[in-house]
């Protein structure tokens, strides 16, 4: 009777044991990653946005472009200077316009992207996703664990609805 009292607690321990660990591994697959780097470039409001800055900011720089070749044309020491200092002043103009609206982009583009995310994740049942570009915390995944691909086609059909 001891014996098989002993038995039936060992065979608990082991069923336990082997449901515990399952019950492990299934968790780790709700654990996945995504390259953040690849996901953000090839988002198209973020690629939308990078024309928009292009247009918003490109007669600037042809200024800027023109008023650097006259500079490189001018012998004229009194030319020069003049435009140096006009040169100086709408770089400077540029540069912060620039900064700005790009600033602006950026944010605009990573907060739907966190949106599409987390929605894409709780569609999923992931209960993490982690963000990996080879130079930060994540620095190996096992690639069954990649959803960077899906991702993308997501956060896109998303964006274009």
């Amino acid at each position: 009777m001891k014996n098989h009292l002993i038995h039936g607690i060992v065979v608990m321990l082991l069923a336990f044991f082997v449901t515990s660990c399952s019950e492990d591994k299934k968790s780790d697959e709700h654990i996945v990653f995504m390259d953040s780097f690849k996901v953000f470039e090839e988002f198209e409001m973020k690629k939308d946005y990078d024309k928009r800055l292009e247009a918003q900011v490109g007669a600037d720089q042809m200024g800027l472009d023109s008023l650097g070749a006259q500079l490189n044309a001018t012998t004229d020491p009194a030319k020069i200077a003049a435009l140096k200092k006009e040169f100086t002043m709408r770089k400077l103009a540029f540069d912060e316009k620039f900064a700005g609206i790009s600033e602006q982009y950026t944010s605009d583009v990573y907060k739907r992207l966190n949106e599409y995310i987390k929605a894409f994740g709780k569609k999923k049942g992931y209960s993490i996703i982690l963000g990996s570009n080879g130079q930060g915390n994540v620095m190996y995944v096992d690639d069954k664990n990649d959803i960077t691909k899906d991702l993308i086609t997501y956060i896109n059909k998303e964006y274009t609805k």
